[in-house]
């Protein structure tokens, strides 16, 4: 069977793929403001939702959960945002979006999530050995409920994330650019600030920490041909991140407080090894001989 991707080279890119319509700027426009328009028609829904279910967020004050669920749920109205403007101003729907393969590819996304979570479990095995006090589970009422919904609704976080910044906005800035090469460099620079700032900090160095994973997620993007190794890695850092929830009091917030460690950059860089790994198993799957099977990457 021929290979599943050709070989990543600007020509085949998956940041390539809007380049082929007209007025690449006019579609940039009606692009972003499609995916804002739509994201905050669907994030209100669900508010209203929201309120009928719990009540009025401010004065009823609705059980930590509900905000937890519907927060999330918000992230998913978002993702169905980026698909609905890639649709509507590319032609181009979930599909295809998603990767050059023209389909989200399950065992491609299956493969480098197992890549994903070794660094965390690695990281924090190694926290438990140096401090075993500060990973100590205490099992609370709501611990059940609040590891199903970490489970079941934080991929939505990440996932919208990353076919809204990585996935449409990086695809329409790399058409908007006359050059193919320039359009590619452009696209990572812009998404990669585009998705520090959307985090909303100000601390120089945690700006610094996401635009680098973020440029990290651009190149895996870029050289797999799809999404599907960025939203492993960001489902598995979110998914980690907040699986401390559960064990809380739920008073303290499990993000940032501004603040980098040592320990976030020792992930970042074993999240930088982990890519360099993906990126090595899908040139392998991408040149498997015929008669050796379907590869994920197909």
């Amino acid at each position: 069977m021929p290979p599943a991707l050709p070989p990543p080279e600007p020509s085949h890119s998956y940041y390539l793929a809007y380049r082929s319509v007209d007025r690449p700027i006019a579609r940039l426009a009606a692009g972003l403001a499609g995916v804002i328009v739509l994201g905050l028609a669907g994030a209100a829904a669900v508010t209203g939702l929201r309120q009928a279910v719990v009540g009025d967020p401010v004065a009823a004050s609705p059980e930590p959960p509900a905000q937890f669920l519907f927060g999330n749920l918000q992230f998913g109205a978002i993702l169905a945002a980026a698909v609905a403007t890639s649709w509507l101003v590319y032609r181009q729907g979930f599909g295809r979006l998603s990767s050059v393969a023209g389909r989200l590819r399950w065992g491609w996304l299956a493969l480098a999530s197992g890549l994903a979570v070794l660094p965390f479990l690695a990281f924090n095995a190694a926290q438990y050995v140096l401090d075993p006090t500060t990973t100590v589970a205490h099992w609370r009422d709501h611990s059940a409920l609040i590891v199903t919904l970490v489970v079941t609704t934080v991929p939505l976080q990440a996932a919208a994330e990353e076919y809204v910044t990585r996935g449409l906005l990086g695809r329409m800035v790399a058409a908007a650019v006359p050059s193919a090469r320039a359009g590619l460099v452009t696209s990572c620079l812009v998404t990669s600030l585009a998705f520090a700032a959307l985090h909303g900090y100000t601390s120089p160095t945690l700006l610094a920490y996401q635009f680098a994973w973020a440029a990290m997620a651009w190149w895996i993007t870029h050289r797999t041909g799809g999404l599907e190794a960025a939203i492993a890695a960001h489902c598995a850092n979110n998914v980690m991140t907040y699986l401390t929830v559960p064990w809380s009091d739920l008073t303290a917030s499990p993000l940032n407080d501004g603040r980098t460690t040592g320990w976030d950059w020792a992930v970042l860089a074993a999240t930088a090894l982990v890519f360099w790994l993906t990126d090595r198993l899908a040139a392998r799957l991408r040149g498997r001989p015929p008669g050796h099977g379907r590869s994920a990457l197909s």
